[in-house]
């Protein structure tokens, strides 16, 4: 993975005004990211101007995990996830 500078510096380029759609930083993001270390879920949605847009909920794989083997009334992370 690039350090941390360099990916800042790649974001920044992406043009990502709020009249225009954030798709392309969301794709970064996920190119980026490792799927084997990372779960990632996009969420679309279009704007009151219609402009597709996209969140991105990235949790480690870890978490889902260790959320899995405790009980959830013992686990707050089960009611976060």
């Amino acid at each position: 993975m690039k350090p941390v500078h360099e990916l800042l510096i790649d974001l920044i380029r992406i043009p990502s005004v709020s009249v225009l759609s954030n798709v392309p930083v969301i794709d970064y993001i996920v190119e980026t990211l490792d799927s084997k270390t990372w779960n990632l879920y996009r969420l679309p949605y279009c704007d009151a101007a219609g402009i597709p847009k996209q969140n991105l909920l990235a949790t480690p794989i870890w978490l889902l995990v260790y959320a899995a083997l405790l009980p959830s009334v013992q686990n707050p992370l089960c009611v976060l996830l």
